[in-house]
């Protein structure tokens, strides 16, 4: 899927995957709180870069069973 919108801002990257955090006047701050959360219960990581020339990129990574 392709984001152009806006990105995340430098100063709420410390925050965006905390619960209840939000940059917009109608979020929950839930969702990549709640995604964060279930990818680290199965030993994986969430990843935030932002995509270029606008927009955010989000990436899982979960390693393989071996």
């Amino acid at each position: 899927m392709l984001d152009n919108g806006p990105g995340v801002l430098p100063q709420a990257l410390a925050q965006i995957f905390d619960p209840l955090f939000s940059t917009k006047s109608a979020g929950a701050g839930l969702g990549l709180a709640i995604s964060n959360t279930v990818v680290r219960a199965h030993g994986g990581s969430l990843m935030y870069r932002p995509n270029t020339p606008a927009g955010a990129c989000f990436a899982i990574r979960i390693r393989a069973e071996s």
